[in-house]
């Protein structure tokens, strides 16, 4: 650290294994081999493209926060804009936004190795179109909040990878998939002594909630070692 080097016994890492592996020094070849087939599940996972609202607080009746998951067609895959979370404040959270307004959170999915196999100057206009997509979600399934938008600010991938320094912005963990091979890491287990995971990347996955749990697992692991 920038004060000097500290020793435990126990360390658990909230790090994506590409962060891990790079901050290990001389990692074994099992550490290694551990983290970069966990970095290669994350690599086919999810980013996330955001727009960052303000909207008039009279939009929403209601004065308590309200969550909501808006499908233009349910047809189509759930990401990039097709699919759509809504998270608006409640209107007493007075320090959030200006006066009269209220924010929403908007996000939806980004398919990431569709990304990433994009030259550099093309991903840029994905993005945009994927948050184009994302406004015509809004406006068609909740017209009413789309008019009450008063702000807007808008997040990629890169923005994540900027202000959280994951890499390439990475959120969201490994997708689940049948088979019970994707399974394998369903309980806590130790990278090396004394060494342990935690957050989307680790089961079971994303959602405040999920890595809580996965977190408070972890956590029992650790001390039934000790």
């Amino acid at each position: 650290t920038r004060k000097g080097e500290f020793t435990a016994p126990t360390v658990i890492a909230n790090l994506l294994p590409q962060s891990l592996l790079a901050l290990t020094k001389n990692p074994t070849r099992s550490l290694k081999k551990k983290l970069q087939a966990s970095a290669k599940r994350v690599e086919g996972g999810w980013g996330a493209a955001m727009l960052y609202l303000g909207i008039d607080a009279a939009a929403i009746s209601n004065d308590s926060a309200h969550h909501f998951e808006l499908i233009a067609d349910t047809s189509l895959p759930f990401m990039k804009g097709n699919h759509i979370f809504c998270s608006a404040s409640d209107r007493r959270e007075t320090e959030r936004a200006p006066e009269g307004q209220r924010t929403m959170t908007v996000s939806t999915h980004v398919p990431m190795p569709e990304l990433m196999a994009l030259p550099q100057d093309e991903q840029a206009a994905y993005i945009s179109q994927i948050q184009s997509s994302m406004r015509d979600t809004l406006r068609t399934i909740a017209p009413e909040l789309y008019k009450a938008v008063l702000f807007e600010m808008t997040a990629s991938p890169r923005t994540f990878e900027r202000f959280t320094q994951r890499p390439h912005g990475y959120v969201g963990g490994v997708p689940r998939r049948v088979g019970l091979k994707n399974y394998q890491g369903i309980f806590p287990t130790e990278l090396m002594p004394g060494l342990f995971m935690v957050g989307d990347s680790t089961f079971p996955g994303q959602s405040t909630l999920a890595t809580a749990i996965g977190g408070m697992r972890t956590a029992q692991a650790a001390l039934g070692r000790n």
